[in-house]
């Protein structure tokens, strides 16, 4: 499953993504996006198709080094920015809500 906005729905769903991705099998997760890590995707899935893809990364030339600090910045991501997304939902809303307002031919109605 493309699960780049995954912690996102289960927010908005009042859900854990654990819920979302039940009856899936394999997931990747984006870490950038609505999380705050500057890059970063994580995949999981059984372990067979896990080794594969490290297999198939390190064939095409994917591999990093130093990566620590980009590590440390998808686990706070992770820990911290999951909650936060509450809070991003209903700033989005009232952002909405109020550009809304602000369109006259929209507001003649």
């Amino acid at each position: 499953m493309d699960g780049a906005r995954v912690m996102n729905a289960a927010v908005a769903l009042g859900v854990p993504p654990s819920s979302i991705l039940q009856h899936t099998h394999t997931v990747s997760v984006c870490l950038s996006k609505g999380l705050g890590s500057p890059v970063g995707t994580m995949l999981a899935g059984p372990r067979d198709f896990i080794s594969r893809a490290v297999r198939c990364r390190k064939a095409v030339g994917g591999g990093m080094r130093q990566t620590g600090v980009l590590a440390a910045a998808g686990k706070l991501s992770l820990l911290e920015m999951v909650g936060r997304l509450e809070d991003d939902h209903h700033n989005a809303k009232t952002f909405a809500l109020g550009e809304w307002l602000t369109i006259p031919y929209l507001r003649k109605r």
